[in-house]
């Protein structure tokens, strides 16, 4: 029983740790930008899309996508990982938006939390990219974007799946990003 305990709380410092490391600051300093300092002040995807460029952005929310992946995938082989799984998505959010070793207020975690969600559901995250790229498309609205892609992966996941527990850890993970953004954001749609 203690074995499993200090597994889980190694896992979750892995999980913070990986997830601590701030990829739109990272990306920004290798162009010679202060991002923090431009546009909306976030260090996200959303923010470097538009204020660096198209392909930084992207490359900022790949990078995000896969520190979320790379911490749930390993899940997906357990034979079961219900509370688990809410317990390492909350830690990697908290190393995401809190992240001692860099000193800094991590982004909103959007790209991060899709990266979650992919490595535990491949499929639905897979299937709810297509929608949400539309979006992207259309309204030239990341956090719009971002939003239908996580209700269509809400609705996959439900009617394919039907994993209650994992429902509701996806689920507390989004209104963690949700008031996130709120807060960082101050209300408005960006």
């Amino acid at each position: 029983m203690i074995l499993n305990y200090t597994i889980l709380l190694t896992y979750c410092l892995f999980a913070y740790l990986v997830c601590c490391f701030q990829t739109g600051d990272f990306i920004s300093n290798l162009r010679g930008i202060k991002i923090r300092s431009i546009g909306t002040g976030n260090p996200g995807a959303a923010n470097i899309y538009r204020k660096i460029g198209h392909k930084y952005g992207i490359l900022v929310f790949l990078l995000d996508f896969l520190k979320g992946a790379i911490v749930t995938f390993p899940i997906y082989f357990l034979p079961s990982f219900d509370l688990l799984l809410l317990i390492i998505m909350l830690s990697a959010l908290c190393g995401h938006y809190f992240p001692i070793p860099f000193n800094k207020i991590g982004g909103t975690g959007m790209g991060l939390g899709i990266g979650l969600v992919f490595g535990i559901f491949p499929i639905a995250a897979f299937f709810s990219f297509f929608p949400a790229f539309i979006t992207l498309l259309l309204f030239k609205k990341p956090s719009i974007a971002g939003s239908i892609g996580v209700i269509s992966c809400l609705i996959i996941v439900f009617f394919y799946f039907y994993d209650l527990m994992n429902i509701i850890a996806m689920i507390v993970c989004w209104i963690c990003i949700s008031i996130k953004a709120l807060v960082q954001y101050k209300g408005k749609i960006i």
